[in-house]
């Protein structure tokens, strides 16, 4: 008899709870397990305490900037991440990708485009 499968585990980083809102909801439709943190401090904590499968981190957080975090969460587990943010601009997406992220998807993010990304960096 075939074991379920896990659900891949997902933290959402965003300081606009509206954003995090939705991004979760989407995700939890598609069968994942999401938690949310408003600030880098928050991250940090439920982090320590859980294992993620894949990270989505705003670039702009009121505590601090997400290339940062990023940083400091990998140094604490590893998994791939997806950066969001409102600002697509070439310099800023160059910038992420340069601090580890996998990816980057510009505010607002289309629920396709979303559920593409997310798939696709939980499959490789």
């Amino acid at each position: 008899m075939d074991q379920p499968q896990e659900k891949k585990q997902i933290l959402i980083v965003d300081d606009d709870a509206s954003v995090a809102t939705a991004l979760k909801r989407l995700l939890c439709a598609q069968g994942y397990a999401v938690a949310t943190a408003n600030s880098c401090d928050a991250a940090l904590t439920i982090l320590r305490r859980q294992r993620f499968d894949l990270y989505i981190v705003d670039i702009r957080l009121t505590d601090g900037g997400g290339c940062e975090l990023l940083g400091s969460m990998q140094s604490v587990r590893s998994a791939p991440a997806i950066a969001i943010s409102s600002d697509a601009e070439p310099h800023h997406i160059a910038r992420a990708i340069a601090a580890g992220f996998v990816d980057y998807l510009a505010k607002p993010v289309h629920p396709e485009r979303l559920r593409q990304r997310v798939q696709a960096r939980l499959s490789a």
